[in-house]
């Protein structure tokens, strides 16, 4: 368990040369690529005293952001009943 003095450092693998690029542009003040919203959602499960928050690590076989630490959701592909 990770108490709050400790810090853990996420992987992000490949990711991370085209991540240092987008954030050096956005500091230099160019403007990002645009990019259409699609529908997703997140759970987020936390408790206790003192607070102990539920993640998952994705699988070090997928394509975006292998081995990371993640809160559980993802995208929608059927709309949601609002009934």
């Amino acid at each position: 368990m990770t108490t709050s003095s400790q810090v853990r450092e996420f992987p992000i693998g490949p990711f991370r040369e085209s991540a240092m690029r987008w954030l050096d542009a956005v500091g230099r003040g160019e403007p990002g690529d645009e990019a259409t919203p699609s529908q997703a959602a997140t759970v987020m499960l936390v408790r206790g005293e003192p607070l102990e928050v539920f993640m998952i690590e994705r699988a070090s076989t997928m394509d975006f952001a292998p081995s990371t630490w993640v809160f559980p959701g993802g995208g929608s592909t059927q709309p949601m009943r609002t009934s």
